[in-house]
Order: C-alpha cells, then structure tokens, then sequence
C-alpha cells in the first residue's frame, strides 16, 4: 500500500508553512502528493498548497526539477491556467503554492457524459488557447487528462500542473523529452514508445479527452480512435470528427502544428453547433487544488416529484394528452405521403463543408540565408476565400510532413512585396522556410484552409539547396 502523507510526516494541518501558509484542510491526492486549502497570512488570501509526497521529496533531483519547473509556469499568465504563486520547503516538506479555484476536476465531469457537442467543442477551445499560451512561452503538460483539468463554478475550463508534471517525469530540458510517463490511457503514440515529444502530444490527449466527454465512454484500450470514431460521429457529426481526426493522428506530422489552430476550429464548431447554456455543476462544488485528483462520489442527478396531485385533475389532461396524440397522428398520415411525393429525404444528411480553391502557381527558390545555412522562398496565388494555408514539405524524395501553418496575413506582412488581394484570387503570397537541414533537394505542397474547409493540397515542387553557404 502506498505511504499516505500523513503516515510519513504527520498531518500539516493547522501548521504554518514558510511563516507565512497556514494550512486549514486537505482537498484532495493526487499523483505527486496532496493537496491544502491555506490562507496566506501575509496577502489575507486564500490558497491551494501541494505538497510533494515523502518519497518524492527526497529525491533531491527532481526536487531541483521541480522548483525550475514551479518557476517557469509562475511567468504563465492566463485565465485558463491555474496560477503559481510560490515554491518552498520546511521541515522536510517541499511545496508549492497555487490559485484556489472552486470546481471540480474532468474527472467528475466525465461521469456526466455525454455531454452536448456545443459545450465539449466551447470547453475544448478553452483549454487549447491555455495549452497555445504555454506553449508560446516553451513550456509542454505531458500529461493532458481529466484529474488534470478543472470546470469552475462558473463552468470555465482550467489547466493544472503546467510544467509541474514535466517534472515529475524526469525531463529538465527543452520541448523535446523521451519520458514515456503519464496518464497511460491518453498519452500520444510516440511518448508511449518513450520518443521525443512536443506540444503536439498535448494536442493528441486533449483530442482523447473531448472523445470522452462527447461519448461517455473511457479510451479504448485497443483500437483507440478507429473504434471510437464511429461513435463520435453518431453523437457530434463528421465535422467534429475530422477535428478529432487532426487531434488524434498517429503521425504528429499530420496533427494541428499549433494549439491556436485547434482553438479556431472548436470555436467554429460550437457557433455552427445548437446553442445549449453554459455548463454547470448540478451540487454545490468542492474547491479543488491544482493538480489534485478527486476521489469524491459523482455528481448527484437531481431529480424532482411531483406531490399532493389530486385525483380530479388527472382525468382532463390525460384527455388532453390523448386529443393531441389524435392530431399529431392525423398530421402526420396527410403530410408524410406529401413529403414523400415530392422526394424530400425524411432523415437529414450532415453535408461535409465544400472545399475551396486549390492554391496554385507555387514557386520555391533556395539560397543561402546565413554561415553554412540555406532558406527557401515559397511564392503561390492564394485561394478565394482562405484564411491560412499550411506549408508541408519532404527532404530527399521523403515523404511530406506537415511543417507550418500561416495566416492569409502572416505570408503577406513578414514578407513585404506584392500581395495584393490576400485572401482572395489572383494575389500573390510569400512563405520563407528557413529551418532547412542538410539535404541537397527539398519538395514543397501548400494547402489552403478556412475553418473546416480545406482545399486540396498543391502539386509538388522541388527546388535544389546550395551545396555549400560560406555568406
């Protein structure tokens, strides 16, 4: 059995931590240790304060980790982030004080599923504008799932642990970790095989949560997306299973390159979707620390009855009940075969979004862009009507990978020159690629997007790299 806090150091409750933290009561446990709900003396606020399990806490390593970590996510800043305000140790005891936020974690929200497509779509485009400000500024979760995500009070999504997980898991460095650590059920396939990771494993959990709230049923373990497609489509459509497809691409080249264009796309998906009322918790809820992963009984149905009916009300409306049930059958024995005359479908169909022009005249010419470094210049015609267009690329006959996507407005401001008409035909669109490696031949495709509509991607062109950059 697993050593609780209180058994290795005694219950915190009722110390002062640092002077400064006193600790009034536990919220919940979660993988790294548990967590308090304190006051701040010094600011008269209340806090949430985890802190690091025993076993953990003497591994002076991660501890080293761990505060770098705790660092890194305080410069965050974001509304759908929870926030770090300190880190320290006392006693043995290695803390970290956070945002206190009423809500409950995804965990109990999952128990509620289904839930309507607008609202996962609204919630979903949330918590990918969170995970595009962290990644931003460098910093990748690794370990996107329900006990790491919160629905407020006020039925906002929030993200917990940002960067404190990545400790945890053993990586001090850039965006790029080999830890095959995290929540084994919605881990991208290529962190399951202990691979480089970056944001986009992110993204591909997240996909694997919305999955959940949109089904009500857990992650597959086996088969994964192909067998929980079908039932994505038969609760929220083909549109908001082609996002999911994105999301949850076995190759991260064919994922969202970045959080911000998953965002875009959620959010037009809940506009296009039924307007529903925004998400709220059916009890009164718990305050949850960041990170803590509760283990509370589900949220409770509430149901209501109807007393005291008295007896002489019962014949007319059931009289009522069977008048209308006559008209509606009526109705429907004049109208049906009318419908049925004229050809119109009984069932509706769920038309696929038309695609937009493919973009056309694509032109790449390579040259040196620094001391032994070489660049590519796109130039194409954008498409009526596109908005973004992403960049794939392939090196040495390789297969194409998608490396980029830009604005309509980003190609023509970073690259000043004649672009006229951007985002609309005939104008003419830049895209330097500087991030080349060492092969002698690269091979280019562009695809123009707005929203969900997608073209078709460009015929190939391949330009040749200077065989050595000496300016």
């Amino acid at each position: 059995m697993e050593p609780s806090l209180r058994t290795a150091v005694g219950s915190p409750v009722g110390t002062i931590l640092a002077h400064r933290y006193e600790i009034r009561a536990p919220l919940g446990r979660g993988g790294m240790g548990e967590v308090f709900e304190a006051v701040d003396r010094q600011l008269d606020r209340t806090v949430a304060v985890k802190i690091l399990r025993p076993e953990l806490a003497a591994d002076r390593r991660l501890v080293g980790r761990f505060r770098r970590e705790a660092r890194t996510t305080a410069r965050l800043s974001h509304p759908g982030i929870v926030g770090v305000y300190d880190v320290g140790e006392e006693g043995g005891r290695v803390f970290i004080v956070m945002e206190f936020v009423a809500g409950s974690t995804f965990t109990e929200l999952v128990r509620l599923a289904p839930l309507p497509p607008a609202s996962v779509a609204r919630i979903g485009a949330a918590i990918a504008d969170a995970l595009a400000h962290a990644h931003e500024r460098g910093v990748v979760h690794r370990d996107v799932s329900p006990g790491n995500l919160m629905l407020t009070s006020a039925g906002d999504a929030k993200l917990l642990d940002l960067g404190i997980a990545r400790a945890a898991q053993g990586s001090a460095g850039g965006p790029a970790s080999t830890s095959v650590r995290g929540t084994p059920a919605y881990v991208a396939p290529e962190q399951a095989r202990g691979g480089p990771t970056d944001q986009r494993a992110d993204l591909y959990a997240l996909g694997v949560v919305l999955t959940e709230l949109l089904t009500g049923d857990p992650p597959a373990a086996s088969g994964g997306w192909g067998i929980e497609r079908p039932r994505v489509v038969a609760a929220a459509g083909e549109r908001f299973a082609a996002v999911l497809d994105r999301c949850r691409a076995f190759d991260p080249g064919e994922r969202y390159a970045r959080a911000q264009g998953l965002s875009t796309d959620l959010r037009a998906l809940s506009s296009s979707l039924a307007t529903t009322t925004p998400l709220a918790l059916a009890r009164r809820p718990r305050a949850i620390g960041a990170g803590s992963r509760s283990d509370t009984a589900p949220l409770p149905v509430i149901r209501t009855e109807r007393l005291g009916t008295r007896r002489s009300r019962r014949v007319p409306r059931l009289l009522i009940v069977i008048a209308a049930g006559f008209t509606l059958l009526g109705a429907a024995w004049v109208v049906v075969p009318a419908i049925w005359g004229l050809g119109i479908p009984l069932s509706p169909r769920v038309l696929a979004p038309e695609p937009i022009p493919t973009p056309t005249g694509l032109t790449v010419i390579t040259g040196c862009d620094g001391w032994l470094s070489a660049g590519a210049q796109l130039t194409w015609s954008a498409s009526e009507g596109a908005t973004a267009y992403r960049i794939f690329r392939s090196e040495s006959g390789g297969g194409f990978r998608l490396v980029d996507t830009v604005s309509a407005a980003e190609t023509s401001l970073a690259f000043p020159g004649p672009a006229s008409g951007v985002g609309g035909a005939g104008g003419t669109l830049r895209y330097l690629d500087g991030d080349l490696g060492v092969s002698l031949s690269y091979a280019y495709r562009v695809q123009a997007v707005d929203g969900l509509r997608v073209s078709a991607r460009s015929a190939a062109v391949t330009a040749d790299t200077p065989l050595l950059c000496l300016t």
